[in-house]
């Protein structure tokens, strides 16, 4: 397919969903995850014309047909998988959409990157709060190339602006991730979303971590490995007069009994942290003993 023929194709699929989906909108949204692939194959092929056709078309079908509806069916999915329920089907429409975009901070689409993390960006704006629900999306924005370098968001940071001439765009669309998040995530210590989001993280670079070494790839699953350092190192910013250490330390404290146990190099980080968390509260409780409870602040008694 000629650059000419990609161009019309990208151009063509914007007009044509937007026709479908104003007579049948199941039938639309049942097709956008082969849309999105398609558009994603276009991006690939670096035809300058071609690949700014389709990142306008990814942003447009965005904006337009990821909806509440849809965003609400994955919700439900990941939740029911969190719970230890069984799924009804196969992966939702909405986490077929995702792992395509996702895809495309792959190394193979390093060239087109600025229209990467613009086409991520919108997505990260579309899913607002979602996004710390569908954690495989956000994990994967902090692994960029981890499949062929092991390159992070961090890594990229450390370029040369001669090696990365794209970090206006990356600054948009971590930018974009940190506002989806939510400020309360940002703002207010939450161990909960510690225990599901950034231990969720851990997690699947873990994972990834082991695959790379039994490929054999010692250096880039060292690299890997390195990150989860870097997400434990959050811990005791967590632990600073969090909102929620009575109703949430328990789910966390079994991840800190097996990482202190199996893992001797975040130690130093999970017990520096359990020292400000018991100090606080130690002092929370000395100071507002005597205190009547309305005078105590909301996040105060939350801590307790």
């Amino acid at each position: 397919m000629n650059g000419d023929t990609m161009t019309f194709t990208a151009r063509l699929l914007d007009v044509g969903i937007r026709k479908v989906y104003s007579l049948n909108r199941q039938i639309c949204v049942v097709k956008l995850p082969a849309v999105f692939s398609a558009l994603a194959e276009i991006l690939a092929r670096e035809h300058e014309e071609a690949i700014f056709a389709a990142m306008v078309t990814f942003k447009s079908l965005i904006d337009a047909y990821i909806d509440q509806c849809l965003i609400k069916q994955g919700i439900d999915q990941i939740v029911v998988n969190e719970d230890g329920g069984t799924r009804s089907s196969g992966p939702t429409i909405i986490e077929k959409i995702c792992l395509t975009i996702e895809s495309l901070l792959g190394y193979q689409y390093n060239a087109v990157w600025d229209m990467a993390f613009q086409v991520v960006s919108a997505m990260f704006d579309k899913l607002g709060i979602a996004t710390s629900t569908f954690r495989y999306f956000l994990e994967n924005t902090f692994l960029l190339s981890v499949e062929r370098n092991s390159e992070s968001l961090e890594d990229m940071q450390k370029l040369t602006n001669e090696d990365m001439p794209y970090r206006k765009q990356l600054h948009d669309c971590v930018g974009s991730a940190l506002g989806a998040i939510g400020p309360e995530n940002l703002l207010s210590a939450s161990l909960s979303f510690f225990t599901k989001s950034i231990l969720g993280m851990v997690g699947a670079i873990r994972h990834k971590s082991r695959q790379l070494e039994q490929e054999g790839r010692i250096f880039s699953s060292r690299g890997t490995e390195a990150l989860v350092y870097s997400l434990w190192s959050l811990l005791p910013a967590f632990c600073n007069y969090p909102i929620d250490t009575a109703n949430s330390f328990k789910g966390l404290q079994k991840a800190l009994c097996s990482t202190l146990r199996d893992d001797p190099d975040v130690r130093g980080v999970i017990c520096s942290s359990l020292q400000i968390l018991i100090k606080q509260n130690k002092n929370f409780l000395e100071e507002n003993n005597d205190l009547p409870n309305n005078e105590i602040g909301i996040s105060e008694r939350r801590a307790r």
